[in-house]
């Protein structure tokens, strides 16, 4: 009798883990795209020549409208437009020139004496990617 409980125990902890696996499954579905795939990364910083370089690494194009760029130590930011960023497109943000995708300062925003870590923001005010 004792070996029947022992079955049964085991069976009931494979059908939690088994439950849970579903769980996980149904959940995923049901999240956005962009609760899965935003993966927008800072790839590089050039302070000298004020650019710096984004990338969707994600697996969904990204409405960039709202989104931003900071410069933490002088607090500046650039401001993106309507502007769908394409997976895998990689994206030049420079401060000196107005793009489609931006709205440039037209000024020097990076501290070239000091570090001034690039923050990219969502829409939301979400920290996305950072740069050091």
């Amino acid at each position: 009798m004792t070996s029947g409980a022992q079955a049964i125990h085991r069976l009931d902890e494979s059908m939690i883990g088994y439950r849970s696996k579903r769980i996980e499954k149904e959940n995923a579905a049901k999240a956005t795209p962009d609760e899965n795939n935003v993966n927008v990364q800072i790839k590089y910083v050039d302070k000298v020549n004020e650019k710096v370089v984004i990338r969707n690494e994600g697996s969904q194009p990204i409405a960039m409208e709202g989104w931003y760029l900071k410069s933490v130590t002088g607090n500046q930011k650039i401001n993106f437009n309507k502007y769908t960023l394409s997976v895998g497109e990689v994206l030049e943000v420079e401060s000196l020139k107005d793009h489609v995708a931006y709205d440039a300062p037209n000024k020097n925003i990076w501290n070239k004496k000091v570090e001034d870590e690039a923050i990219l923001f969502d829409d939301k005010g979400q920290m996305i990617s950072n740069y050091k």
